[in-house]
């Protein structure tokens, strides 16, 4: 019964996805140096996708919005408003 979960636990071992290097420990500063590049590129692709979805979202239709404004500001005269 030991042999099976000695056997068991070395598989799981060897299956196992290293984060950081054998020799390397988790808390040593050296061993992240590249989790801050990451962590940079991540936020700006949030950034940059996030401006976008807003400017996309903003940009749309924001010229007929100023006409219907213009045309409720200047309805009470007589003359007829004309937009170009």
């Amino acid at each position: 019964m030991n042999k099976f979960i000695t056997r068991g636990r070395d598989i799981i071992k060897k299956l196992q996805i290293r984060i950081f290097p054998p020799t390397c420990n988790p808390q040593d500063q050296n061993c992240q140096s590249g989790q801050t590049f990451f962590e940079f590129i991540f936020l700006m692709l949030i950034l940059v996708v996030l401006s976008y979805t807003l400017m996309r979202g903003f940009s749309t239709g924001i010229g007929t919005r100023w006409k219907a404004i213009v045309e409720i500001i200047a309805t009470p005269t007589d003359t007829p408003v004309e937009l170009n």
